[in-house]
């Protein structure tokens, strides 16, 4: 157990001369500016090497990397290689997932007894643990946080695939730690969007937002090959849905948004039409009455076909909001 923390604790620190700050407090707004000095925070890179802060751009090259071997630190900083946190966060995680694995594997095999795993492993855990929750006081960058959820998921998929429980625990906790961070970001997303004075620009805002964090989240576009095989969501429903909660969440958000936004351009147009319709509580009933009156009148059977029902007005608006 000492020497696997040993291990990693040295694992942790050789990367940490590896990263580069992708995001810090002066880059974001309404954050309040904490003292650094935990793993991870040291070093400012100059702006010119820094990848734009709020565009996903190569960020997403992670995603077809998750199962690749963990990174060798002495070997990329002998190239003068730097890597945005999510690159080396996704190195020490698969470090873990395979030291475990093996470890778990060996322990069932000699021993029989996963109780004897959890005391060897215990010391890694808690090395690897305290390292990430020191990194998150100090995480200001949004799309690597994303990211991060994303190769979280993946690694909980792997796992799964192999059929190793062992990590069940540590990675659902992981998980909601970011769904955590998650939730501040899209605080964060609608105090920036009250900025703007126009409720459409509001909603502008959160849409063009929510629409950029399912890109960084959705990955079956990619393809990921893991042991040599194609391996997406539908090979394992039992893992969950495409995407996971992070992605269904935003989306649900993005549909919410967009169908403001729709009712938005609507008012500026037909505001008249549509406080009539709010203020006809029965219009579908106010619809029948008056076909069955038009029917009454000479020739009403003509203009009974250019009526159009409120049903195919409604399914007409909402096919007008998907174009969004």
């Amino acid at each position: 157990m000492v020497v696997l923390s040993a291990h990693f604790r040295a694992y942790i620190q050789a990367l940490e001369k590896l990263q580069m700050d992708i995001a810090t407090s002066t880059d974001l707004l309404g954050v309040e500016t904490r003292s650094t000095g935990f793993i991870f925070s040291i070093g400012k890179e100059p702006l010119k090497t820094r990848p734009s802060v709020f565009a996903l751009g190569e960020q997403i090259n992670i995603l077809k990397e998750i199962d690749q071997p963990a990174l060798i630190p002495h070997i990329a900083e002998a190239k003068s290689h730097k890597y945005s946190y999510e690159v080396l966060f996704r190195s020490l995680q698969k470090l873990l997932i395979d030291t475990a694995t093996s470890e778990y594997l060996f322990t069932d095999d000699f021993f029989g007894e996963e109780s004897i795993f959890h005391d060897i492993f215990a010391g890694p855990i808690q090395v690897v643990d305290e390292h990430f929750n020191a990194v998150l006081l100090n995480c200001y960058d949004a799309i690597g946080i994303m990211l991060m959820i994303r190769i979280i998921y993946q690694h909980q998929l792997i796992m799964f695939k192999r059929r190793i429980p062992c990590l069940d625990f540590y990675l659902d906790k992981l998980d909601l730690n970011l769904e955590r961070l998650r939730m501040a970001i899209e605080d964060l997303l609608v105090k920036l969007a009250k900025m703007f004075a126009k409720p459409k620009l509001q909603t502008i805002f959160l849409i063009n937002n929510y629409d950029l964090t399912i890109s960084i989240l959705k990955v079956e576009i990619l393809g990921l090959i893991l042991n040599g095989n194609l391996f997406c969501y539908s090979n394992f429903p039992e893992a969950g849905t495409e995407g996971g909660k992070a992605q269904q969440h935003f989306e649900e958000v993005l549909k919410s948004n967009i169908a403001i936004y729709v009712e938005e351009l609507l008012l500026e147009q037909f505001s008249g039409l549509i406080k009539f319709v709010k203020s006809r509580p029965d219009l579908e009933g106010d619809a029948r009455r008056l076909t069955e009156c038009v029917k009454r009148i000479n020739g009403g059977s003509a203009l009974n076909k250019d009526l159009v029902s409120i049903s195919s007005i409604l399914f007409e608006i909402k096919k007008y909001s998907r174009t969004f």
